[in-house]
């Protein structure tokens, strides 16, 4: 019979753990490293056909205070908007201050590999 702490396998269970936790980090970061190398390249893409409307002459997503009107409109594309309010707001936060297409693709590609990361980590 296995002692407390350790599995008839032969491992403690802190070792089996700090495995298992060692595996979800190294797939983790490959997931990142993955999603951002196919993704590179659009970095260097410009705005164009809808981004026009939607980001660069939209005024509403440039004030962070709507996101509360938006999501209050949650199937008028609510969380949409919310989105591209908090995308346009830490893209301008990066150095240049207007966000510039490549900053507004680099948050956005960021909010996707935290989300890609949080749902792996499920």
């Amino acid at each position: 019979m296995a002692s407390p702490g350790h599995t008839s396998a032969g491992g403690s269970v802190a070792q089996k753990r700090s495995g298992s936790l060692f595996a979800a980090v190294l797939a983790t970061l490959a997931i990142a490293a993955v999603t951002g190398w196919v993704w590179r390249m659009a970095l260097a893409v410009p705005f164009h056909l809808d981004d026009h409307h939607t980001v660069t002459d939209n005024l509403e997503i440039r004030d962070l205070g709507n996101c509360g009107r938006f999501l209050r409109h949650f199937f008028a594309r609510g969380v949409f908007k919310t989105g591209l309010a908090i995308n346009y707001a830490l893209a301008a936060k990066l150095p240049g201050g207007e966000p510039r297409p490549e900053a507004f693709h680099a948050v956005n590609l960021g909010i996707h590999l935290l989300n890609a990361v949080l749902a792996f980590l499920l």
